[in-house]
């Protein structure tokens, strides 16, 4: 089992809604991110969490490996290229909404390059970073889902 971090910022209500993540594979000038590429090293099992407004807002099971995909019907089709990456994935919402600046001083230290955060808690420009299993279990100890 692997654990993530994915930013959702913009499409969080619409990929809950979903049961999905959904990243593109190129960006309008043609290039390849890896943090959209990280999507396929998602198996059934691995755990996401989700990031909005620098909080952890839900516990996530992957339920697939990526799979090629149009854009969602429900995401902005102007914003990025129509052709992606797409996990189905359970999203279970967490009662502690947890600031990520209030427990980085815990959080950074276990983090690997690329590292999702910088050391003041804001989050890195990308989508989907796979975090090392010390982070991913620290973060499992200290979010309570909702039941």
């Amino acid at each position: 089992m692997k654990f993530f971090v994915v930013f959702q910022n913009k499409t969080f209500e619409k990929e809950c809604a979903g049961d999905f993540l959904w990243a593109p594979k190129r960006s309008r000038n043609n290039r390849s991110l890896f943090h959209w590429t990280n999507m396929t090293l998602v198996h059934p099992g691995d755990i996401i969490f989700s990031i909005v407004k620098n909080r952890v807002i839900s516990f996530d099971s992957a339920l697939s490996f990526a799979f090629d995909s149009e854009i969602p019907d429900n995401l902005p089709k102007n914003e990025w290229h129509h052709l992606g990456w797409m996990v189905k994935a359970k999203y279970v919402l967490v009662e502690n909404e947890i600031k990520i600046k209030e427990i980085i001083d815990e959080l950074f230290p276990l983090l690997d390059d690329p590292k999702p955060f910088r050391e003041n808690g804001c989050g890195n420009q990308g989508y989907l970073y796979q975090i090392p299993r010390e982070a991913g279990e620290y973060l499992s100890r200290i979010v309570k889902t909702k039941k």
